[in-house]
C-alpha cells in the first residue's frame, strides 16, 4: 500500500462522510484519514474512486497498513470490529504473517476483458485485491482467467509477444486474431504444461511477426 500522509487527518467516519468525500489528489495517489472512534482504523481513497479499509499498526519498528476490506461492501461497523479483532491479535504477540496468513507464493498472471473486447494482461502478488480494485472501479471489466507466474508465463513475455496488438496509451490489447484467448484457453481452461505453452507461444510469434 502507498505511504500514509505525513500528518493524519482524524475524522468520525460515517456513510455520509464517505459518500461526500472529495480528496485533493494533487501530487498524491492515495489520501488517508484516521477514524476517531477506532484508533487503528484508516480509510483511504484512490484516484480510481475506491475506498479501502486499512488496519494500521506498529510492526518491526515502523507503521504498517494492511487492506482489510472495501467500502461499501464492508460497512463502517464491520471494519471497526475487524480492526479491534486484529488489534487483540497484535497485542497478544501475533506476527504480521500469522495475522494475515501471508504466504510467499509466486505472483499471479491475470487476464481482464473490457466492454470493447480488449484484454489486459497483468501481474500481482495479491491478485484478489487487485482484481477487486480494477473490476469495482471500472465499468464493464470482467476477469477471464488467472495462472501462477512461471519462467514461461510472465507479464513481460506476454506483453512482448502481443506488442503489435497493444492499444496506444493503454494497458489493453486487441485480440485481432484470437491468439490471446487461444493462449488463455490452453493455459487456464486446459492447464497445459509450460513446455506446451512455450511451443504455442513460438508458433504465435511466427504468426504475428511474419
Amino acid at each position: 500500500m502507498g505511504k500514509r500522509t505525513t500528518q493524519d487527518t482524524k475524522v468520525n467516519i460515517t456513510d455520509d462522510f464517505l459518500k461526500n468525500w472529495q480528496p485533493d489528489f494533487i501530487k498524491q495517489k492515495y489520501i488517508y484519514v484516521r477514524d476517531t472512534k477506532t484508533k487503528n482504523l484508516l480509510v483511504s481513497a484512490s484516484k480510481k474512486g475506491m475506498h479501502s479499509w486499512l488496519f494500521d499498526y506498529g510492526y518491526g519498528g515502523k507503521h504498517t497498513s494492511k487492506v482489510i476490506g472495501y467500502w461499501p461492501m464492508m460497512s463502517i461497523d464491520e471494519a471497526r470490529i475487524r480492526v479491534e479483532e486484529f488489534k487483540k491479535l497484535a497485542d497478544s504477540g501475533k506476527s504480521y504473517e500469522e495475522m494475515f496468513e501471508v504466504q510467499r507464493t509466486p505472483a499471479t498472471i491475470y487476464f481482464l476483458e473490457n466492454e470493447q473486447g480488449y484484454i489486459k494482461i497483468g501481474r500481482s502478488k495479491e491478485w484478489i485485491h487487485r482484481i477487486k480494485d480494477l473490476v469495482l472501479s471500472v465499468k464493464g471489466i470482467r476477469l477471464i482467467g488467472i495462472r501462477p507466474e512461471t519462467k514461461v508465463i510472465t507479464e513481460t513475455k506476454l506483453h512482448n509477444l502481443y506488442a503489435q496488438f497493444r492499444q496506444p496509451g493503454t494497458e489493453y490489447f486487441e485480440d485481432k486474431k484470437g491468439l490471446i484467448k487461444q493462449l488463455i484457453a490452453q493455459a487456464i481452461v486446459y492447464n497445459v504444461s509450460d513446455e506446451q505453452l512455450t511451443v504455442m507461444m513460438k508458433r504465435q510469434k511466427g504468426i504475428i511477426y511474419t
